[in-house]
């Protein structure tokens, strides 16, 4: 599911006051019965390879999100420098955690160097095997050539960082 709406808005256009808890009871309530893996994508927007949520923050999220009925959380990091990935150490969770290392709202093409960077940090807080690794959000702003290099790059950070792990 992608829902930017728990980050969405501040001062008087602000969607959320109560923090995350009456979007999760929805959210809950929504996928009650429901028998599949259930992703939860909280982003800050791309309109325009623009973000349209302000603050963009996450933390005022934790730890209620973590009430959330899915799997796994995405959540967008490299467009922020990987900001605010240290609240996975600070609320554990055994909830998967796909982290965005690429940045879609940029055209510069990151190194999987750069890539395999953000996955070791990344790492500090979250534990190989429920690290998923995702660009931030959609391509569907970026030029195909560009989404395509991103997509590499990202591979090839991955490689990296697995071989350092010692995994196939």
């Amino acid at each position: 599911m992608d829902e930017p709406n728990y980050v969405m808005g501040a001062g008087k256009h602000r969607i959320v006051k109560a923090g995350p808890a009456p979007m999760v009871e929805a959210l809950n309530a929504a996928v009650g019965g429901v028998r599949a893996k259930l992703a939860l994508h909280v982003c800050f927007g791309n309109a325009h390879n623009k973000a349209f949520a302000a603050p963009r923050r996450y933390r005022p999220l934790f730890p209620g999100i973590l009430a959330a009925r899915v799997d796994q959380f995405v959540f967008e990091y490299a467009n922020r420098e990987m900001a605010e990935i240290e609240c996975w150490g600070e609320f554990p969770s055994e909830k998967e955690v796909a982290a965005g290392v690429i940045d879609v709202k940029a055209f510069r093409v990151e190194t999987p160097e750069e890539v395999a960077e953000r996955l070791r940090l990344a790492l500090k807080y979250i534990a190989p095997e429920r690290l998923w690794v995702v660009p931030d959000c959609g391509l569907w702003e970026t030029p195909r050539w560009v989404g395509v290099a991103k997509l590499r790059a990202m591979v090839e950070g991955a490689r990296i960082v697995r071989q350092e792990l010692g995994a196939k």
